[in-house]
């Protein structure tokens, strides 16, 4: 069979408001990502290098409005291509480039995005509403869904709460995977929501110091306390 390779799906219908923190890893720090948010990299405001509210020069003000809706309103774009260990990609496994994909369940973010990277940052964000691409793969990949992720087209600034220090060990998805969070929480002094920092705290408390594993199981990703920390 050909492979298809990148596909638009009609994912407007499923945007959904959520309105609940949401948690993603990113080797770039709070330096970089607090002031400016999180975009999709096809997006010419992330290829122009913009701050969050700005648009290329060129823009007239009914393209500065079209293209800036289109980061909360146009849907993620799918692929389904081969990738690691020659395993074919879930159908609505989300291209990054069009979209900021986050996890819903905070235990499993050092692989959002998947990276061998053995340094990162957890971010806590507030998602105000997006795609819900794991009802979509539970219809494909049951094991994938369990990650509960989400996708975006773009975070603000204002959205972004909060980061803490992240070390791991292993390889990609799904490869076994072991990190502990650093006890220090960075707060984002650009952010605008009003989320309580007890909630914040609560949410990356079980694994600040600790070891958590990550296994891909047939019946789903799994985390376990392993109950002691190495140094972060």
């Amino acid at each position: 069979m050909n492979d298809p390779g990148m596909r638009k799906v009609n994912a407007k219908d499923r945007w959904s408001w959520i309105g609940r923190l949401a948690f993603r890893s990113d080797t770039r720090g709070p330096d970089e990502i607090f002031p400016r948010g999180f975009q999709n990299r096809s997006h010419p405001v992330y290829k122009h290098a913009e701050i969050h509210g700005q648009v290329p020069p060129e823009w007239g003000q009914a393209e500065r409005v079209r293209e800036i809706g289109r980061l909360f309103k146009e849907g993620p774009q799918y692929r389904n291509k081969r990738y690691y260990h020659d395993r074919q990609a879930p159908k609505y496994d989300v291209n990054p480039e069009t979209s900021v994909a986050l996890t819903l369940r905070v235990a499993v973010a050092p692989i959002f995005p998947i990276s061998d990277a053995t340094a990162s940052w957890v971010y806590a964000v507030f998602l105000r509403g997006g795609f819900l691409t794991y009802h979509e793969q539970q219809t494909d990949d049951p094991v994938l869904s369990t990650a509960y992720e989400v996708a975006v087209r773009q975070i603000p600034a204002r959205d972004v709460l909060a980061a803490v220090r992240c070390v791991r060990r292993g390889g990609r998805y799904p490869a076994r995977i072991q990190y502990c969070l650093h006890p220090v929480i960075h707060y984002n002094r650009y952010a605008e929501h009003s989320v309580s920092r007890v909630d914040i705290q609560r949410a990356y408390r079980p694994h600040q110091a600790r070891l958590t594993q990550i296994d891909v199981t047939l019946h789903g990703i799994t985390t376990t306390d392993v109950g002691y920390a190495f140094i972060v």
